[in-house]
């Protein structure tokens, strides 16, 4: 029986998460050395789905974005209600879910979380998403990506670390278009994503879980030292099998 979203399969199929807003334009893929040129908005993934993402309620939530992600993208001054953001969270858990799947060694979101998703139609609780205001240079239509297998004091043992490699059970990902830049973060691992809960990044304004309306643009704005800093910030030498993909 085939799981909620992608799943690794023969079958070529163009993910719906193509928004229009997204100019064309190469990027790369990197995992590991390997480098993959293409289009963010066209790439290919081997994934297929028993829901019918690729024409159906991901195509919807992918609507449903419009009309908010057009001034977040442009950097204009707009008022982003509850209600936005959670149909805005929805998109971007979406979203981060099927690009995980261009990268398999790096994947990290449980079937647990895909049900969730697919079946509430909103993004799971335990997840953090935040929103800044990216004014730099270096960061042009990318999404990068960090997955990595979280060793908690009780497991921390030689026993364990030796059973490895364990496969990853947290993930931090990043999106930038135009003005807007997106940071989520999710885990199995409750001290960890409880500790996503309840602390920001620098410069950046929580959308999910939901606290209130967000005035756009943000006061703070983010340059290029600031947008790597928080997408790197997973790496550290406590996280068990790092691995890393960037487009």
């Amino acid at each position: 029986m085939q799981t909620p979203f992608p799943k690794t399969n023969d079958t070529h199929v163009q993910s719906r998460l193509r928004h229009n807003l997204l100019p064309g334009k190469g990027v790369e893929l990197r995992p590991y050395e390997k480098v993959h040129q293409g289009d963010i908005k066209t790439r290919q993934l081997r994934i297929v789905c028993e829901y019918h993402c690729n024409n159906g309620w991901i195509s919807r939530a992918e609507n449903q974005t419009k009309e908010f992600l057009i001034p977040l993208i442009n950097g204009e001054f707009f008022t982003l209600t509850e209600e936005a953001q959670q149909k805005f969270a929805l998109w971007l858990a979406i979203a981060c879910t099927v690009f995980e799947y261009s990268d398999d060694s790096t994947r990290a979101i449980p079937e647990a979380d895909r049900k969730y998703i697919h079946g509430l139609r909103q993004a799971p609780p335990q997840w953090s998403m935040w929103i800044g205001n990216y004014r730099g240079t270096e960061w042009q239509t990318r999404y990068r990506h960090h997955g990595a297998h979280a060793v908690t004091r009780e497991l921390f043992s030689t026993d364990y670390l030796a059973a490895g490699p364990h496969p990853p059970n947290h993930q931090v990902s990043s999106l930038q278009i135009g003005e807007l830049f997106m940071h989520v973060t999710s885990s199995t691992v409750a001290s960890i994503w409880q500790f996503d809960h309840a602390n920001d990044p620098p410069g950046m304004m929580r959308l999910w879980p939901v606290r209130g309306p967000i005035q756009w643009p943000n006061l703070f704005t983010l340059d290029d030292a600031a947008v790597n800093s928080i997408a790197d910030r997973l790496i550290a030498s406590a996280m068990d099998n790092l691995k890393t993909v960037d487009w």
